[in-house]
């Protein structure tokens, strides 16, 4: 399990279908997917790159982050939570 099965089901749920028990939407969520991206680090670090950058694009000038948003068009709610914003640098 730790080896295979909980990094596949982090990938292929948490990050390309985005359909976890409280994201079912298919939106792109600013702290859980930098949160089940962290699982990534060591054995697909071209996935973690490639969602911490789309998480980057989701951040204003003045900070504040998108909490959540649907590609292609990047619609989302601007939020001021305060715990979006330790994810990026961590």
């Amino acid at each position: 399990m730790l080896n295979r099965w909980l990094l596949y089901q982090a990938v292929s749920c948490r990050l390309w279908g985005r359909t976890g028990l409280y994201q079912s939407s298919g939106a792109f969520g600013f702290r859980d997917q930098l949160q089940d991206v962290l699982a990534l680090l060591h054995t697909r670090p071209d996935l973690a790159r490639e969602q911490i950058l789309n998480a980057s694009r989701s951040q204003f000038e003045a900070g504040d982050v998108l909490h959540w948003w649907h590609p292609p068009s990047r619609l989302g709610v601007r939020t001021r939570i305060s715990d979006d914003l330790l994810w990026l640098p961590l």
